[in-house]
């Protein structure tokens, strides 16, 4: 549900792209949802676009913005599956004991 009142004109910019381009806003519903009660997924993207992306107008517009974010968190994702690969830290239904190793010592946590 959108808000009934554009606070600045970007806000119109993000509303307008996220009425054309589906794909874009069902992608960012999924990777950076609003978590505040009683806002938006569209309101939280307006504010950041005002509070990070209108400063790079003339490099990214609003497309390119969040396009961009869309980018950074597959990049993210990859890197993060690389890296559990590289550790051999692999989706399993079991694991073998020798494998898991202890976090901390338990005789030596200052919890106790």
């Amino acid at each position: 549900m959108l808000e009934n009142v554009f606070i600045h004109q970007e806000d119109m910019k993000v509303y307008a792209v996220m009425q054309v381009d589906h794909s874009l806003r069902d992608k960012l519903r999924t990777i950076w949802p609003n978590l505040k009660v009683g806002r938006s997924d569209e309101w939280l993207w307006m504010y950041e676009r005002r509070q990070h992306g209108y400063s790079i107008e003339s490099v990214l517009d609003v497309t390119g913005y969040f396009n961009a974010a869309k980018t950074i968190n597959e990049l993210m994702i990859d890197y993060l599956l690389t890296y559990l690969k590289d550790e051999e830290i692999n989706p399993s239904e079991s694991y073998e004991i020798n494998k898991i190793k202890i976090g901390y010592n338990p005789s030596s946590s200052r919890l106790y």
